[in-house]
């Protein structure tokens, strides 16, 4: 006889704390805020202080800027990481049992916001720009032409972007007003 709990974590909001259960995940946009902005991208290994919230942010503008789709889903294309982590893309790959859980609780966060079942390739597109313009101005020297290695098309579309969708470099505090700003702006 085994005494296993269900699996949850606890999930707060600013305000109130509550348990988040990955088999029934039920998702409040304000734990999300919340959650994104306290979280740092790169895994910590930055200059400066850049949350997921913020990241969210840079994506949606460069989808509405570019034309590249629906700004309210590149907001909220890492929405998962307020219940999971923001977890760099080489230790991922070593964890399917985790990568699979993510897919999982994406699924049910993109039908919580009314999105259709996968991410809109376009998408994509504007979270690698992010990649390459957050990189250059937050990384340490030599770390940006590795991670942009061999994508010279996108290097150069974001070496002509980067001077304008320079990282605000936002508090927690900030980055969680600007993502309920941008979310409230754009919801469905």
């Amino acid at each position: 006889m085994t005494n296993e709990m269900p699996a949850y974590i606890f999930a707060f909001n600013g305000e109130r704390l509550r348990k988040f259960y990955f088999a029934t995940p039920t998702f409040d946009i304000q734990e999300i805020a919340w959650a994104s902005a306290m979280q740092c991208r790169f895994t910590g290994h930055v200059r400066k202080f850049y949350s997921v919230a913020e990241h969210g942010i840079l994506v949606s503008n460069l989808v509405r800027y570019l034309g590249l789709g629906d700004p309210f889903e590149a907001l909220m294309h890492d929405g998962q990481e307020g219940y999971l982590n923001d977890l760099s893309s080489p230790v991922k790959a070593t964890l399917p049992d985790y990568k699979a859980l993510e897919n999982r609780i994406e699924g049910h966060l993109r039908a919580w916001c009314g999105l259709s079942a996968t991410l809109d390739p376009q998408i994509k597109i504007a979270d690698r720009l992010a990649l390459y313009i957050e990189a250059h101005y937050l990384m340490p020297d030599g770390a940006v032409d590795e991670l942009i290695h061999g994508d010279e098309p996108r290097k150069a579309q974001a070496r002509a972007l980067a001077p304008y969708w320079a990282p605000h470099c936002y508090t927690p505090e900030r980055a969680r007003e600007q993502f309920l700003w941008q979310y409230e702006r754009l919801r469905r």
